[in-house]
C-alpha cells in the first residue's frame, strides 16, 4: 500500500509540473506558462533542426521572468540528445565564438532572449533524426526548481 501511495504522489507531482502543450489552457500565443511557477513564461521555445552530419544544434526562445526573484538556470537536459551545455557567444573580429558558461540569469521582472548569437542552450550527440514540427521536452534546473519546457523543432535559418 505504501508503494501505491508513493507512485500516486510521484504521479501527482509530475502533473503539477507538467509542461503545457499546444492544446492546453496554459498556452497563450505560443507562450508556455509553467504551472508550478506561473510568473515564469517561455515564448516560442524552438530547437534548430540538426544539419545532416552535424553533432550539435542550438535553441532559441524568450524567457519572461515576472517573479520577484532572479531566475538562474544552471543546467538543462533535452530528450533525444546525449549531452547539453549552457553557452554564450561573442563576436571577435567579425566571427562568432561560442564558449560554455555556468549559468544564465534572467533578472526579476525582465525578459531575456535566448539565441545562438547570445546566451543559449546547446544540444550535442543527437540520438536520432528529428522532424520539423516535432516537439521535444527540455528540463531546466534552476534556483526556483525544475522547469519543463516543450520546444518545437524548426528549420535552421541562421547564417
Amino acid at each position: 500500500m505504501k508503494l501505491n501511495k508513493l507512485v500516486f504522489a510521484i504521479g501527482l507531482s509530475a502533473l503539477m509540473v507538467a509542461p503545457s502543450y499546444a492544446h492546453n489552457e496554459n498556452i497563450v500565443n505560443n507562450t508556455q506558462i509553467i504551472k508550478n511557477i506561473p510568473s515564469i513564461e517561455f515564448e516560442k521555445p524552438q530547437i534548430f533542426q540538426v544539419r545532416e552530419g552535424a553533432k550539435a544544434t542550438g535553441s532559441k526562445m524568450t524567457i519572461h521572468n515576472g517573479s520577484d526573484k532572479d531566475l538562474i538556470i544552471t543546467n538543462f537536459k533535452c530528450e533525444g540528445f546525449g549531452e547539453t551545455m549552457l553557452h554564450d557567444s561573442k563576436f571577435v573580429n567579425g566571427e562568432r565564438k561560442m564558449f560554455m558558461i555556468k549559468k544564465i540569469v534572467i533578472s526579476a521582472h525582465t525578459k531575456k532572449v535566448i539565441s545562438p548569437n547570445t546566451m543559449h542552450f546547446m544540444m550535442f550527440q543527437p540520438e536520432r533524426k528529428f522532424k520539423i514540427g516535432e516537439y521535444l521536452k527540455m528540463t531546466l534546473e534552476t534556483n526556483l526548481g525544475t522547469i519543463p519546457v516543450i520546444a518545437e523543432i524548426v528549420p535552421r535559418r541562421l547564417k
